[in-house]
Formats: structure tokens, C-alpha cells, sequence
């Protein structure tokens, strides 16, 4: 059986995308998106969809929460014995897309994935609530 979707769709005004915010990189505008979306109730504004790769090379992506934001990066945290650390570690490699509906913005992000510090791992696992 077929079930079609497309009467689901919300006439949403798509504010369209400034090329000039991109001017400074990619940073700024994702910290003024996630702003919009804290700032208007979006459930999750950091959560992300993280994609990698496996063994054979096949996608696969999941949604993960965003922990921070930098230069260097986004931050998320994983267990080292996970699928996608395992992933991470054979193809250090990633995509992670954060898309704010209500808004009709959505950032994507990829490049090169590194494990974060020692120090900043076992602060954040601490922090965690047992």
C-alpha cells in the first residue's frame, strides 16, 4: 500500500539563504541558526544528523546532540566502542546536518573527524548524570 505525504506540506516561507552570511565561514551563521531555533522554542535546537560510513561503505546516519561549537569544529560525544566510533576510526570522515523545521533553516557541516582530548572526554562523562 501506498501513503503519499505530500498534502503534509506546511506552506512554510523559506527565507532563502544571503551568500553574504557565508562571508566569515560557516561558523557564524550556524551559531545565529541555533540561536533562532533556542530562541524560538525548537525542541532539540542542538540535536544533529551525524552521517558516516561502515565496513562496506554504506551510509549511515543517526541523530546526535551537538556539544559544542568552534573553530576547530563540532563537538559531540560518543562511546569509543560504538558503531560510529568504530566508523570514525576507519574512515575518519563525517557529515552532520542540523535542520531547524519551524525555521526553515538547515546547516550542513563536513570534513575531517578527530576524537577530542583526553581532558575534555573526562570532563564531559563526568558531567553526566549516573
Amino acid at each position: 500500500m501506498r501513503v503519499g505525504y505530500g498534502a503534509q506540506d506546511d506552506p512554510v516561507r523559506e527565507p532563502g539563504l544571503d551568500l553574504d552570511q557565508l562571508e566569515d565561514g560557516w561558523l557564524p551563521l550556524l551559531r545565529q541558526w541555533m540561536g533562532i531555533a533556542i530562541d524560538t522554542g525548537v525542541v532539540e535546537p542542538n540535536a544533529m544528523t551525524l552521517a558516516t560510513v561502515d565496513a562496506q561503505g554504506l551510509p549511515v546516519s543517526r541523530t546526535v546532540l551537538c556539544k559544542g561549537l568552534s573553530e576547530d569544529g563540532v563537538l559531540f560525544f560518543t562511546n569509543y566502542d560504538s558503531d560510529k566510533a568504530r566508523q570514525l576510526t576507519a574512515v575518519p570522515y563525517a557529515s552532520a546536518t542540523f535542520a531547524w523545521i519551524p525555521n526553515a533553516h538547515q546547516v550542513t557541516v563536513r570534513g575531517r573527524v578527530e576524537r577530542a582530548g583526553a581532558a575534555v572526554t573526562a570532563e564531559y562523562w563526568s558531567s553526566r548524570p549516573r
